[in-house]
């Protein structure tokens, strides 16, 4: 009977499609709480976070904040709707549970906190969160993005996260792939370089694999990454040409006071942008040539880093193997 009225109140509430507001391109709305019909006990509370009308991410992780992003605390609200991720967000967010009552969805006018249908908000009665130093923050470099649940959430297709009682953990691999392609060329080009189509070609830059989680017996969870890969493909200053296998982060963050992080592990050195930015966001295609010749990509050791004026400044410092 539940299920019916769930259905029935979504096709009412969710089919039109709403004008998106002014200001709203990107919201966050806090612990939300989506049900388990057949075990209450298997309810999750998670974090939404909306981009352009689009759902950007469901994650049961804390929510890094984002200055000039509005946050809304549902305080535990009951989610009814369809997530999945990339489509208009479309669900409404209910101040109790009903199944303890169900003529909540007879009056979701009253009870409802929070709708959103096309990728618009249509009701918004959940308080804003403030800066009160207990959402995360840390160094930019190494604050871990939330573990994101499904693609559709209704899907039980889990197949590389796992969550226990204590811990949380999402294993992912990375791909990089470089194609050099010639549109054109004419005949003073090639007098002087030669046929460019020859240099055609493809290669693979990068394979690696690994896990990210979290520690979840503390009060600020702990963060782990791991991950390794081959060296078959690497390119750079003093690369060996072998297909041996490397370690290349095993690091553990733990957050101290309220925005600090002291990082334990094989990382990089937080001594240059370039190096501390990933290979696939870089503004150039290649390091430059100082960076590979005499900065460590990583290395063992400590690093404490954190944040101050409300984000507007970071910084890190640490202690390496010589």
């Amino acid at each position: 009977m539940i299920r019916k009225l769930l259905v029935l109140l979504l096709v009412i509430l969710l089919s039109p499609a709403g004008i998106a507001q002014p200001g709203t391109a990107t919201i966050i709305v806090e612990n939300v709480v989506i049900p388990n019909m057949n075990n209450p006990e298997e309810d999750r509370l998670v974090n939404i976070i909306i981009k352009d009308g689009l759902l950007d991410i469901v994650t049961e992780s804390g929510v890094p904040e984002e200055p000039g992003v509005p946050a809304y605390d549902a305080e535990k609200g009951v989610l009814i709707g369809r997530l999945t991720i990339g489509e208009p967000a479309a669900f409404l967010v209910l101040g109790e549970d009903p199944r303890n009552n169900i003529e909540i969805l007879l009056d979701t006018k009253s009870y409802g906190t929070f709708a959103i249908a096309g990728g618009a908000v249509e009701r918004n009665r959940l308080d804003e969160v403030t800066d009160n130093g207990s959402r995360n923050q840390g160094w930019f470099s190494y604050t871990p993005l939330p573990i994101s649940l499904p693609t559709r959430y209704e899907s039980q297709q889990k197949w590389n996260y796992y969550q226990g009682e204590n811990f949380r953990n999402l294993f992912t691999a990375t791909v990089a792939l470089d194609r050099t392609y010639w549109s054109s060329q004419d005949s003073n080009s090639e007098s002087q370089v030669g046929d460019l189509a020859a240099f055609d070609s493809g290669e693979i830059r990068a394979l690696r694999f690994g896990a990210i989680g979290s520690l979840n017996m503390f009060n600020r969870p702990w963060i782990y990454t791991v991950f390794g890969a081959t060296t078959s493909f690497d390119r750079g200053f003093d690369d060996r040409e072998d297909d041996s296998f490397v370690w290349y982060d095993y690091r553990l963050d733990i957050p101290i006071l309220d925005d600090n992080t002291i990082s334990v592990g094989k990382q990089k050195e937080p001594i240059n942008l370039e190096r501390t930015t990933s290979l696939i966001f870089l503004p150039f295609q290649e390091r430059s040539a100082p960076a590979d010749t005499f900065l460590p990509s990583r290395n063992v050791g400590l690093v404490m880093s954190g944040t101050e004026l409300d984000q507007r400044l970071s910084w890190a410092t640490g202690v390496f193997n010589d």
